[in-house]
């Protein structure tokens, strides 16, 4: 849930810059674009290595709890 949260804005942020840099006939325009979109890569695969986080640590937690129990 907390991935869509933020995957779904994100998207739409790189969308829109996806476009702009398509459309802009500015250089100046086209390379803030640019950095948009590197930047929004960047933070999908930050959520990706959170996520995959998340799994192991809840995994840990199981394997900690069936022992205690």
């Amino acid at each position: 849930r907390l991935s869509h949260d933020f995957k779904s804005p994100l998207t739409n942020i790189k969308g829109f810059s996806k476009l702009g840099l398509d459309e802009s006939k500015n250089k100046e325009l086209q390379k803030y674009f640019q950095l948009i979109i590197n930047s929004s890569q960047q933070i999908e695969v930050l959520i990706e290595k959170i996520k995959e986080l998340n799994v192991i640590f809840n995994q840990t937690e199981e394997k900690y709890s069936d022992n205690v129990n």
